[in-house]
Protein backbone atom coordinates (compact mmCIF):
# COMPACT_ATOMS: atom_id res chain seq x y z
CA UNK A 1 0.00 0.00 0.00
CA UNK A 2 1.45 3.58 -1.11
CA UNK A 3 2.04 5.81 1.87
CA UNK A 4 0.21 8.73 2.12
CA UNK A 5 2.37 12.02 0.92
CA UNK A 6 2.40 15.16 3.13
CA UNK A 7 -0.32 17.23 3.02
CA UNK A 8 -2.49 14.21 1.37
CA UNK A 9 -5.83 13.82 3.71
CA UNK A 10 -5.56 17.28 4.99
CA UNK A 11 -8.67 19.46 5.32
CA UNK A 12 -9.23 22.25 2.70
CA UNK A 13 -8.63 24.75 4.99
CA UNK A 14 -5.85 23.36 6.69
CA UNK A 15 -4.01 22.91 3.38
CA UNK A 16 -4.52 26.71 2.88
CA UNK A 17 -3.22 27.59 6.12
CA UNK A 18 -0.17 25.54 5.42
CA UNK A 19 0.34 26.64 1.74
CA UNK A 20 0.50 30.68 2.77
CA UNK A 21 2.96 29.68 6.06
CA UNK A 22 4.99 28.21 3.48
CA UNK A 23 5.23 31.84 1.38
CA UNK A 24 5.69 33.87 4.24
CA UNK A 25 8.59 31.67 4.74
CA UNK A 26 9.70 32.24 1.26
CA UNK A 27 8.95 35.88 1.52
CA UNK A 28 10.75 36.33 5.35
CA UNK A 29 14.23 36.73 4.27
CA UNK A 30 13.33 39.98 1.45
CA UNK A 31 11.58 42.02 4.22
CA UNK A 32 15.06 42.60 6.08
CA UNK A 33 15.86 44.23 2.48
CA UNK A 34 12.73 45.74 2.01
CA UNK A 35 12.88 47.24 5.58
CA UNK A 36 16.26 48.52 5.10
CA UNK A 37 16.26 49.88 1.56
CA UNK A 38 12.78 51.94 2.80
CA UNK A 39 14.57 53.70 5.67
CA UNK A 40 17.30 55.08 2.97
CA UNK A 41 14.63 56.27 1.35
CA UNK A 42 12.37 57.76 4.46
CA UNK A 43 15.83 59.68 5.63
CA UNK A 44 16.26 57.69 8.33
CA UNK A 45 19.44 56.62 9.80
CA UNK A 46 22.60 55.18 8.37
CA UNK A 47 25.83 54.40 10.26
CA UNK A 48 28.02 57.79 9.71
CA UNK A 49 28.25 59.29 12.88
CA UNK A 50 31.27 61.30 13.61
CA UNK A 51 31.60 61.77 17.24
CA UNK A 52 27.46 61.72 17.64
CA UNK A 53 27.31 64.32 14.84
CA UNK A 54 25.91 62.89 12.23
CA UNK A 55 24.36 64.15 8.12
CA UNK A 56 22.89 62.41 5.66
CA UNK A 57 22.63 63.27 2.29
CA UNK A 58 19.58 61.77 1.09
CA UNK A 59 20.80 60.58 -2.41
CA UNK A 60 18.63 57.62 -2.52
CA UNK A 61 15.57 60.05 -2.45
CA UNK A 62 16.69 61.99 -5.23
CA UNK A 63 17.01 58.58 -7.24
CA UNK A 64 13.42 57.39 -6.56
CA UNK A 65 11.92 60.70 -7.08
CA UNK A 66 13.43 61.54 -10.49
CA UNK A 67 13.66 57.93 -11.83
CA UNK A 68 9.87 57.36 -11.40
CA UNK A 69 8.45 60.16 -13.93
CA UNK A 70 10.68 59.40 -16.43
CA UNK A 71 9.16 55.77 -16.51
CA UNK A 72 5.79 56.94 -16.26
CA UNK A 73 4.99 60.67 -16.61
CA UNK A 74 1.33 60.49 -17.95
CA UNK A 75 -1.24 57.92 -19.61
CA UNK A 76 -0.13 56.07 -22.23
CA UNK A 77 -2.43 55.82 -25.81
CA UNK A 78 -3.73 51.91 -25.57
CA UNK A 79 -4.06 50.58 -29.03
CA UNK A 80 -6.35 47.66 -29.68
CA UNK A 81 -5.26 45.88 -32.69
CA UNK A 82 -7.32 43.65 -34.95
CA UNK A 83 -5.87 40.23 -36.35
CA UNK A 84 -9.15 39.71 -38.69
CA UNK A 85 -11.16 41.99 -40.50
CA UNK A 86 -14.17 40.44 -39.31
CA UNK A 87 -12.91 42.03 -36.00
CA UNK A 88 -12.48 45.60 -36.91
CA UNK A 89 -15.27 46.60 -35.72
CA UNK A 90 -15.03 45.39 -32.47
CA UNK A 91 -11.41 47.05 -31.92
CA UNK A 92 -13.07 50.48 -32.95
CA UNK A 93 -15.32 49.60 -30.22
CA UNK A 94 -13.00 48.17 -27.62
CA UNK A 95 -9.88 50.72 -28.13
CA UNK A 96 -11.98 54.25 -26.80
CA UNK A 97 -13.07 52.36 -24.45
CA UNK A 98 -10.21 51.15 -22.68
CA UNK A 99 -8.64 54.28 -22.91
CA UNK A 100 -11.22 55.91 -21.34
CA UNK A 101 -11.38 53.54 -18.44
CA UNK A 102 -7.37 54.14 -17.99
CA UNK A 103 -8.15 57.63 -17.24
CA UNK A 104 -11.12 56.80 -15.16
CA UNK A 105 -9.94 54.53 -13.03
CA UNK A 106 -7.05 56.97 -12.52
CA UNK A 107 -4.46 54.37 -13.35
CA UNK A 108 -1.41 56.73 -13.46
CA UNK A 109 -1.28 57.43 -9.92
CA UNK A 110 -1.45 53.36 -9.68
CA UNK A 111 0.99 52.70 -11.84
CA UNK A 112 3.70 54.80 -10.49
CA UNK A 113 3.11 53.90 -6.94
CA UNK A 114 3.54 50.09 -7.78
CA UNK A 115 6.88 51.34 -9.69
CA UNK A 116 7.95 53.56 -6.38
CA UNK A 117 7.04 49.16 -4.84
CA UNK A 118 9.74 48.31 -7.56
CA UNK A 119 12.64 50.43 -6.90
CA UNK A 120 12.49 50.57 -3.51
CA UNK A 121 11.33 46.74 -2.46
CA UNK A 122 11.97 45.13 -5.37
CA UNK A 123 8.70 44.59 -7.23
CA UNK A 124 5.31 46.00 -7.21
CA UNK A 125 2.18 44.26 -7.53
CA UNK A 126 -1.13 45.73 -9.50
CA UNK A 127 -4.77 43.94 -8.34
CA UNK A 128 -7.42 44.16 -11.23
CA UNK A 129 -10.83 43.17 -11.77
CA UNK A 130 -15.02 43.75 -11.96
CA UNK A 131 -16.74 44.83 -9.06
CA UNK A 132 -20.90 44.62 -9.30
CA UNK A 133 -22.83 46.91 -7.95
CA UNK A 134 -25.26 45.11 -5.70
CA UNK A 135 -28.51 46.45 -4.93
CA UNK A 136 -31.52 45.42 -2.67
CA UNK A 137 -34.36 44.35 -5.12
CA UNK A 138 -37.92 42.47 -4.72
CA UNK A 139 -35.97 39.48 -5.54
CA UNK A 140 -32.67 40.03 -3.45
CA UNK A 141 -29.33 41.53 -3.80
CA UNK A 142 -28.68 41.36 -7.33
CA UNK A 143 -25.80 43.48 -9.71
CA UNK A 144 -27.11 46.18 -11.16
CA UNK A 145 -24.46 48.26 -12.17
CA UNK A 146 -20.39 47.01 -12.90
CA UNK A 147 -16.80 48.79 -12.91
CA UNK A 148 -13.74 48.01 -12.93
CA UNK A 149 -11.23 48.53 -10.47
CA UNK A 150 -7.29 48.59 -10.83
CA UNK A 151 -4.96 49.05 -7.35
CA UNK A 152 -1.66 48.81 -6.24
CA UNK A 153 -1.14 45.52 -3.81
CA UNK A 154 1.60 46.43 -0.83
CA UNK A 155 4.85 44.05 -1.50
CA UNK A 156 4.80 42.44 2.05
CA UNK A 157 0.95 41.44 1.58
CA UNK A 158 1.05 39.20 -1.49
CA UNK A 159 2.74 35.87 -1.30
CA UNK A 160 2.67 33.14 -4.18
CA UNK A 161 3.55 29.61 -4.83
CA UNK A 162 7.04 29.68 -4.24
CA UNK A 163 7.72 26.79 -6.63
CA UNK A 164 6.92 29.15 -9.84
CA UNK A 165 9.78 30.99 -11.34
CA UNK A 166 7.39 33.67 -12.84
CA UNK A 167 3.70 34.82 -11.85
CA UNK A 168 2.34 33.48 -15.42
CA UNK A 169 3.53 29.82 -13.88
CA UNK A 170 2.01 30.25 -10.15
CA UNK A 171 -0.79 27.61 -9.01
CA UNK A 172 -2.07 30.09 -6.48
CA UNK A 173 -1.17 33.51 -5.40
CA UNK A 174 -2.29 34.83 -2.12
CA UNK A 175 -3.69 38.45 -1.17
CA UNK A 176 -3.88 39.44 2.57
CA UNK A 177 -7.01 42.12 3.29
CA UNK A 178 -7.49 43.96 6.59
CA UNK A 179 -11.53 45.16 7.14
CA UNK A 180 -13.45 46.06 9.11
CA UNK A 181 -15.26 42.83 11.35
CA UNK A 182 -18.61 44.50 11.08
CA UNK A 183 -18.15 44.57 7.36
CA UNK A 184 -16.80 41.03 6.76
CA UNK A 185 -19.82 39.99 9.10
CA UNK A 186 -22.36 41.82 6.78
CA UNK A 187 -21.01 40.90 3.77
CA UNK A 188 -23.08 38.02 1.87
CA UNK A 189 -20.13 37.10 0.00
CA UNK A 190 -18.69 35.39 3.30
CA UNK A 191 -19.42 32.65 5.57
CA UNK A 192 -19.14 31.25 9.00
CA UNK A 193 -18.33 34.95 10.51
CA UNK A 194 -20.17 34.45 13.60
CA UNK A 195 -17.66 33.62 15.26
CA UNK A 196 -14.62 35.70 14.05
CA UNK A 197 -12.86 38.37 16.00
CA UNK A 198 -10.74 41.10 15.59
CA UNK A 199 -7.27 40.50 14.85
CA UNK A 200 -5.76 43.74 14.78
CA UNK A 201 -5.23 46.61 17.71
CA UNK A 202 -4.43 49.52 17.69
CA UNK A 203 -0.88 51.06 17.23
CA UNK A 204 0.23 51.85 21.69
CA UNK A 205 1.05 55.33 20.47
CA UNK A 206 -1.91 56.20 19.48
CA UNK A 207 -4.21 54.97 21.99
CA UNK A 208 -5.57 57.81 24.46
CA UNK A 209 -4.46 58.01 27.93
CA UNK A 210 -6.46 56.41 30.27
CA UNK A 211 -8.32 54.14 27.72
CA UNK A 212 -8.10 50.36 29.05
CA UNK A 213 -6.48 47.54 26.73
CA UNK A 214 -10.11 46.22 26.07
CA UNK A 215 -11.18 49.68 24.96
CA UNK A 216 -8.47 50.05 22.65
CA UNK A 217 -9.35 46.80 21.04
CA UNK A 218 -13.08 47.92 20.97
CA UNK A 219 -12.54 50.64 18.57
CA UNK A 220 -10.10 48.16 16.29
CA UNK A 221 -12.24 45.22 15.25
CA UNK A 222 -10.48 44.85 12.22
CA UNK A 223 -9.34 41.28 10.55
CA UNK A 224 -7.20 39.94 8.82
CA UNK A 225 -7.47 37.22 6.47
CA UNK A 226 -5.92 35.97 3.04
CA UNK A 227 -7.73 35.67 -0.38
CA UNK A 228 -6.62 32.97 -2.27
CA UNK A 229 -6.72 32.58 -6.37
CA UNK A 230 -6.51 28.78 -7.27
CA UNK A 231 -5.17 29.31 -10.83
CA UNK A 232 -5.64 25.22 -10.89
CA UNK A 233 -9.25 25.36 -10.12
CA UNK A 234 -10.23 28.84 -10.72
CA UNK A 235 -11.80 29.46 -7.67
CA UNK A 236 -11.20 32.32 -4.30
CA UNK A 237 -10.75 30.75 -0.86
CA UNK A 238 -10.76 32.81 1.67
CA UNK A 239 -9.01 32.17 4.97
CA UNK A 240 -9.22 33.45 8.34
CA UNK A 241 -6.07 32.06 10.26
CA UNK A 242 -7.74 31.67 13.48
CA UNK A 243 -11.20 30.00 12.36
CA UNK A 244 -11.17 26.19 11.02
CA UNK A 245 -13.78 27.13 8.42
CA UNK A 246 -13.35 28.79 4.98
CA UNK A 247 -15.01 32.39 4.74
CA UNK A 248 -15.74 31.52 1.33
CA UNK A 249 -15.40 29.44 -1.63
CA UNK A 250 -16.36 30.57 -5.33
CA UNK A 251 -15.38 30.46 -8.56
CA UNK A 252 -13.55 33.33 -10.30
CA UNK A 253 -15.87 36.19 -10.96
CA UNK A 254 -14.31 36.83 -14.02
CA UNK A 255 -11.83 35.05 -16.52
CA UNK A 256 -8.23 36.46 -16.90
CA UNK A 257 -5.36 35.61 -18.58
CA UNK A 258 -3.84 33.79 -15.76
CA UNK A 259 -4.30 34.98 -11.67
CA UNK A 260 -5.87 38.94 -12.16
CA UNK A 261 -2.45 40.97 -10.35
CA UNK A 262 0.25 42.25 -12.38
CA UNK A 263 4.11 41.90 -11.47
CA UNK A 264 6.39 44.81 -12.08
CA UNK A 265 10.15 44.14 -11.57
CA UNK A 266 13.53 45.51 -12.41
CA UNK A 267 15.85 43.26 -10.72
CA UNK A 268 14.55 39.86 -12.06
CA UNK A 269 17.14 36.89 -10.84
CA UNK A 270 17.09 33.60 -12.85
CA UNK A 271 15.03 30.66 -10.81
CA UNK A 272 14.55 33.21 -7.61
CA UNK A 273 11.14 34.55 -7.02
CA UNK A 274 11.97 37.93 -5.78
CA UNK A 275 14.45 40.79 -6.51
CA UNK A 276 16.61 42.99 -4.94
CA UNK A 277 15.25 46.80 -4.50
CA UNK A 278 17.62 49.36 -6.67
CA UNK A 279 18.39 51.26 -3.40
CA UNK A 280 20.41 47.81 -2.13
CA UNK A 281 22.68 47.83 -4.54
CA UNK A 282 23.75 51.10 -3.64
CA UNK A 283 23.35 50.78 -0.02
CA UNK A 284 27.16 51.39 0.52
CA UNK A 285 27.39 54.13 -1.64
CA UNK A 286 25.13 56.19 -0.04
CA UNK A 287 26.43 55.28 3.18
CA UNK A 288 29.82 56.72 1.88
CA UNK A 289 28.64 59.29 0.63
CA UNK A 290 27.11 60.76 4.04
CA UNK A 291 29.97 59.89 5.63
CA UNK A 292 32.24 61.83 3.82
CA UNK A 293 29.80 64.85 4.50
CA UNK A 294 29.57 64.23 7.84
CA UNK A 295 33.09 64.29 8.14
CA UNK A 296 33.33 67.61 6.35
CA UNK A 297 30.54 69.38 8.26
CA UNK A 298 32.52 68.43 11.69
CA UNK A 299 35.70 69.57 10.11
CA UNK A 300 33.66 72.87 9.69
CA UNK A 301 32.73 72.99 12.65
CA UNK A 302 35.93 72.68 14.45
CA UNK A 303 37.95 74.83 12.26
CA UNK A 304 35.61 78.08 12.46
CA UNK A 305 37.66 81.94 12.50
CA UNK A 306 39.68 82.30 15.99
CA UNK A 307 41.91 85.27 16.81
CA UNK A 308 44.35 84.92 19.12
CA UNK A 309 45.05 87.70 21.82
CA UNK A 310 47.58 87.97 24.08
CA UNK A 311 46.22 87.76 27.64
CA UNK A 312 45.48 91.02 29.42
CA UNK A 313 46.62 93.04 25.83
CA UNK A 314 43.27 93.37 24.58
CA UNK A 315 40.45 94.90 26.63
CA UNK A 316 36.74 92.68 26.90
CA UNK A 317 35.06 95.31 25.63
CA UNK A 318 37.13 94.99 22.51
CA UNK A 319 36.90 91.11 22.21
CA UNK A 320 33.34 91.08 22.17
CA UNK A 321 33.06 93.72 19.12
CA UNK A 322 36.07 91.38 17.49
CA UNK A 323 33.40 88.06 18.14
CA UNK A 324 30.77 89.70 16.99
CA UNK A 325 31.82 91.48 14.03
CA UNK A 326 30.32 91.09 10.71
CA UNK A 327 32.08 91.70 7.69
CA UNK A 328 33.65 95.37 6.95
CA UNK A 329 33.26 95.87 10.42
CA UNK A 330 36.42 98.76 12.05
CA UNK A 331 37.42 97.58 15.35
CA UNK A 332 39.71 99.92 17.35
CA UNK A 333 41.85 97.63 19.62
CA UNK A 334 44.74 99.43 22.42
CA UNK A 335 47.39 96.69 21.03
CA UNK A 336 46.89 96.04 17.57
CA UNK A 337 50.40 93.58 17.92
CA UNK A 338 49.41 91.63 20.52
CA UNK A 339 45.88 90.11 17.98
CA UNK A 340 46.45 87.27 15.48
CA UNK A 341 44.02 85.61 13.49
CA UNK A 342 44.23 81.76 13.22
CA UNK A 343 44.74 80.29 9.85
CA UNK A 344 41.89 78.06 8.62
CA UNK A 345 42.77 74.15 7.99
CA UNK A 346 41.43 73.58 4.85
CA UNK A 347 39.05 70.13 4.28
CA UNK A 348 41.79 68.77 1.84
CA UNK A 349 41.30 67.60 -1.65
CA UNK A 350 41.42 64.30 -1.09
CA UNK A 351 38.46 64.28 0.76
CA UNK A 352 36.51 65.81 -2.34
CA UNK A 353 37.80 63.30 -4.91
CA UNK A 354 36.94 60.45 -2.95
CA UNK A 355 33.09 62.03 -2.67
CA UNK A 356 33.48 62.91 -6.40
CA UNK A 357 34.70 59.20 -7.12
CA UNK A 358 31.88 57.56 -4.57
CA UNK A 359 29.32 59.44 -7.22
CA UNK A 360 30.68 57.87 -10.06
CA UNK A 361 30.32 54.71 -8.51
CA UNK A 362 27.11 55.46 -7.79
CA UNK A 363 25.83 56.45 -10.97
CA UNK A 364 27.36 53.48 -12.22
CA UNK A 365 25.22 51.40 -10.29
CA UNK A 366 21.86 52.39 -10.42
CA UNK A 367 22.58 53.36 -14.25
CA UNK A 368 21.46 57.06 -14.04
CA UNK A 369 23.73 59.79 -15.27
CA UNK A 370 23.98 63.33 -14.15
CA UNK A 371 22.62 64.48 -17.26
CA UNK A 372 19.52 62.01 -16.53
CA UNK A 373 19.16 63.76 -13.08
CA UNK A 374 19.41 67.03 -14.28
CA UNK A 375 22.91 68.26 -12.85
CA UNK A 376 25.47 69.31 -15.33
CA UNK A 377 28.45 67.87 -16.19
CA UNK A 378 32.23 69.55 -15.10
CA UNK A 379 33.23 71.34 -18.58
CA UNK A 380 36.40 70.07 -19.08
CA UNK A 381 34.48 66.63 -20.21
CA UNK A 382 34.41 66.81 -24.34
CA UNK A 383 31.35 66.38 -26.29
CA UNK A 384 31.87 62.92 -27.22
CA UNK A 385 32.25 62.07 -23.29
CA UNK A 386 28.90 64.04 -22.53
CA UNK A 387 27.29 62.28 -25.50
CA UNK A 388 28.71 58.28 -24.24
CA UNK A 389 27.83 59.47 -20.60
CA UNK A 390 23.62 60.35 -21.67
CA UNK A 391 23.36 56.83 -23.92
CA UNK A 392 24.97 54.94 -21.68
CA UNK A 393 22.13 56.14 -18.59
CA UNK A 394 19.52 56.65 -21.50
CA UNK A 395 19.42 52.75 -21.82
CA UNK A 396 19.31 51.36 -18.57
CA UNK A 397 16.01 53.84 -18.72
CA UNK A 398 14.42 52.49 -22.24
CA UNK A 399 14.88 49.09 -21.11
CA UNK A 400 12.68 50.30 -17.58
CA UNK A 401 10.82 51.99 -19.96
CA UNK A 402 9.80 49.06 -21.80
CA UNK A 403 9.17 47.00 -18.88
CA UNK A 404 6.58 49.35 -17.73
CA UNK A 405 4.66 49.24 -21.05
CA UNK A 406 4.79 45.44 -20.82
CA UNK A 407 3.33 45.77 -17.49
CA UNK A 408 0.62 48.34 -18.46
CA UNK A 409 -0.25 46.18 -21.71
CA UNK A 410 -0.96 42.97 -19.35
CA UNK A 411 -2.96 44.64 -17.44
CA UNK A 412 -5.34 46.74 -20.15
CA UNK A 413 -5.29 43.06 -21.97
CA UNK A 414 -6.89 41.60 -19.09
CA UNK A 415 -9.50 44.80 -18.41
CA UNK A 416 -10.59 44.52 -21.93
CA UNK A 417 -11.48 40.67 -21.16
CA UNK A 418 -13.06 41.73 -18.38
CA UNK A 419 -15.22 44.48 -20.45
CA UNK A 420 -15.89 42.22 -22.79
CA UNK A 421 -17.66 39.52 -20.67
CA UNK A 422 -19.47 42.09 -18.18
CA UNK A 423 -19.85 45.33 -19.63
CA UNK A 424 -23.70 46.18 -20.88
CA UNK A 425 -24.52 47.69 -23.92
CA UNK A 426 -25.49 50.88 -22.41
CA UNK A 427 -22.32 51.83 -20.16
CA UNK A 428 -20.34 50.80 -23.66
CA UNK A 429 -22.39 53.51 -25.50
CA UNK A 430 -22.00 56.01 -23.27
CA UNK A 431 -18.10 55.34 -23.39
CA UNK A 432 -18.25 55.19 -26.84
CA UNK A 433 -20.55 57.51 -28.13
CA UNK A 434 -21.59 54.83 -30.62
CA UNK A 435 -25.74 55.03 -30.30
CA UNK A 436 -25.75 51.87 -33.02
CA UNK A 437 -23.45 49.87 -31.16
CA UNK A 438 -23.88 45.75 -31.04
CA UNK A 439 -22.44 44.75 -28.01
CA UNK A 440 -21.29 42.36 -26.65
CA UNK A 441 -19.04 41.72 -29.85
CA UNK A 442 -19.53 38.56 -31.89
CA UNK A 443 -16.37 36.90 -31.22
CA UNK A 444 -16.77 37.23 -27.83
CA UNK A 445 -20.44 35.24 -26.99
CA UNK A 446 -22.21 35.62 -23.82
CA UNK A 447 -22.20 31.85 -23.86
CA UNK A 448 -18.34 31.56 -23.11
CA UNK A 449 -18.75 30.25 -19.59
CA UNK A 450 -20.50 27.26 -21.00
CA UNK A 451 -17.82 26.82 -23.42
CA UNK A 452 -15.12 26.12 -21.41
CA UNK A 453 -14.08 22.55 -20.80
CA UNK A 454 -12.98 21.36 -16.85
CA UNK A 455 -10.20 19.05 -16.71
CA UNK A 456 -9.08 17.40 -13.57
CA UNK A 457 -6.45 20.23 -13.11
CA UNK A 458 -9.22 22.66 -13.59
CA UNK A 459 -10.48 24.61 -16.66
CA UNK A 460 -9.53 24.93 -20.09
CA UNK A 461 -9.28 27.42 -22.95
CA UNK A 462 -6.93 29.49 -24.44
CA UNK A 463 -5.81 33.05 -24.85
CA UNK A 464 -7.72 33.48 -27.86
CA UNK A 465 -10.88 31.86 -26.11
CA UNK A 466 -10.82 35.08 -24.12
CA UNK A 467 -9.35 37.93 -25.84
CA UNK A 468 -10.58 37.13 -29.14
CA UNK A 469 -8.34 37.87 -32.07
CA UNK A 470 -6.79 41.13 -30.99
CA UNK A 471 -3.63 42.38 -29.96
CA UNK A 472 -3.53 44.93 -27.11
CA UNK A 473 -0.44 47.65 -27.23
CA UNK A 474 0.35 50.14 -25.09
CA UNK A 475 1.77 52.80 -27.66
CA UNK A 476 5.81 53.11 -27.64
CA UNK A 477 6.87 56.91 -25.34
CA UNK A 478 3.06 57.50 -24.91
CA UNK A 479 3.69 57.64 -21.39
CA UNK A 480 6.78 59.78 -21.34
CA UNK A 481 6.80 63.57 -20.67
CA UNK A 482 6.66 65.66 -24.77
CA UNK A 483 8.80 68.62 -24.33
CA UNK A 484 7.38 71.86 -26.57
CA UNK A 485 10.37 71.26 -28.80
CA UNK A 486 9.09 67.77 -29.42
CA UNK A 487 5.33 68.91 -30.12
CA UNK A 488 6.74 70.97 -32.08
CA UNK A 489 8.61 68.63 -34.16
CA UNK A 490 5.54 66.48 -34.72
CA UNK A 491 3.54 69.84 -36.46
CA UNK A 492 6.25 69.70 -39.10
CA UNK A 493 5.88 66.19 -40.01
CA UNK A 494 2.34 66.24 -39.98
CA UNK A 495 2.09 69.30 -42.21
CA UNK A 496 4.24 67.74 -44.51
CA UNK A 497 2.70 64.78 -44.67
CA UNK A 498 -0.68 66.42 -45.61
CA UNK A 499 0.22 69.10 -47.59
CA UNK A 500 -0.49 67.36 -50.75
CA UNK A 501 -3.79 65.86 -49.41
CA UNK A 502 -6.99 67.54 -50.52
CA UNK A 503 -9.22 66.28 -48.14
CA UNK A 504 -7.18 67.93 -45.82
CA UNK A 505 -7.48 71.34 -47.11
CA UNK A 506 -11.08 71.42 -47.29
CA UNK A 507 -12.38 73.31 -44.46
CA UNK A 508 -13.94 70.48 -42.45
CA UNK A 509 -10.39 68.26 -42.70
CA UNK A 510 -8.30 71.47 -41.34
CA UNK A 511 -10.40 72.55 -39.08
CA UNK A 512 -10.54 68.58 -37.29
CA UNK A 513 -6.49 68.59 -37.46
CA UNK A 514 -6.22 72.49 -36.25
CA UNK A 515 -8.56 71.11 -33.27
CA UNK A 516 -6.15 67.93 -32.36
CA UNK A 517 -3.30 69.83 -32.93
CA UNK A 518 -4.10 72.75 -30.02
CA UNK A 519 -5.34 69.86 -28.02
CA UNK A 520 -1.62 68.64 -28.50
CA UNK A 521 -0.28 72.02 -27.49
CA UNK A 522 -2.25 72.20 -24.26
CA UNK A 523 -4.87 75.07 -25.81
CA UNK A 524 -7.97 75.05 -23.75
CA UNK A 525 -11.37 74.68 -25.03
CA UNK A 526 -9.76 74.90 -29.03
CA UNK A 527 -13.02 75.29 -30.25
CA UNK A 528 -13.66 78.93 -29.08
CA UNK A 529 -10.05 79.48 -30.98
CA UNK A 530 -11.44 78.30 -34.28
CA UNK A 531 -13.54 79.59 -36.53
CA UNK A 532 -17.18 77.76 -37.58
CA UNK A 533 -16.61 78.78 -41.58
CA UNK A 534 -13.59 78.89 -43.72
CA UNK A 535 -12.21 82.08 -43.53
CA UNK A 536 -11.85 84.29 -46.14
CA UNK A 537 -9.05 84.08 -48.29
CA UNK A 538 -7.76 87.20 -50.72
CA UNK A 539 -8.49 86.72 -54.32
CA UNK A 540 -11.20 83.34 -53.80
CA UNK A 541 -14.94 84.17 -53.78
CA UNK A 542 -16.51 83.86 -49.88
CA UNK A 543 -16.34 80.04 -48.68
CA UNK A 544 -13.58 78.91 -51.43
CA UNK A 545 -11.28 77.15 -49.53
CA UNK A 546 -7.11 76.90 -49.97
CA UNK A 547 -6.31 74.56 -52.91
CA UNK A 548 -2.97 72.34 -52.45
CA UNK A 549 -0.13 74.21 -53.45
CA UNK A 550 -1.94 77.73 -53.58
CA UNK A 551 0.95 80.41 -52.40
CA UNK A 552 -1.55 82.37 -50.39
CA UNK A 553 -0.79 83.52 -47.30
CA UNK A 554 -2.20 81.75 -44.00
CA UNK A 555 -6.00 83.09 -43.34
CA UNK A 556 -5.17 82.78 -39.32
CA UNK A 557 -2.26 82.60 -36.86
CA UNK A 558 -2.31 78.61 -36.78
CA UNK A 559 -2.27 78.63 -40.24
CA UNK A 560 0.77 80.95 -39.96
CA UNK A 561 2.50 78.54 -37.43
CA UNK A 562 2.05 75.43 -39.79
CA UNK A 563 3.38 77.17 -42.52
CA UNK A 564 6.44 77.36 -40.56
CA UNK A 565 6.34 80.89 -38.75
CA UNK A 566 6.04 81.38 -35.13
CA UNK A 567 9.14 79.31 -34.40
CA UNK A 568 8.04 76.32 -35.97
CA UNK A 569 11.04 74.60 -38.03
CA UNK A 570 10.95 74.77 -41.54
CA UNK A 571 9.78 71.39 -42.77
CA UNK A 572 12.48 68.95 -43.76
Amino acid sequence: MAKKGPGLGMSPINRWKAMIQIGLNAQKPWVEFWDRSLRMYKYETLPTEVKGKKVTVNMAYAYVRSLIPSLYFRDPWISINPKRVMDVQSAHVLEPAINYEWGHLNAKKTVKRVIFDAVTQGYGIAKYGYLPTISETKDGPMATGDELFLLRVRPRDFIWDPQAETLDSVRWVAHRIVRDLSAIQQDPMYHHTAGIKGTLSLDAKLVPKGMSAAEAESLAEQVEFWEIWDNQTKRIYTVEMATDELLRDDPWPVITDGVPFALLSFNETPDCPYALPDLIYAEDQFRVISMLRTAQVSHVKKFVRMILAQKGQIKTEEQEKMAEAEDGSIIEVTNIDKVKPLDYISYGPDMDKTNESTKTDLREVLGQSEIARGGVLEERRTLGEVQMIARGGQTRIDERVDIVEDFCEQIASNLVIVMKQKFAAERMVRITGMPDLVWPPPDFPPELSKKLSVSKTGFSYTKDDILGNFDVEVRAGSALPLNKEGKLKRLSVLRELLKDDPTFWTWEGRREIYSDLLEELDVKAPDRILPPSPPQVPGLPSGAGVQPGADVPPANPLAALLAGAGGLPPAG
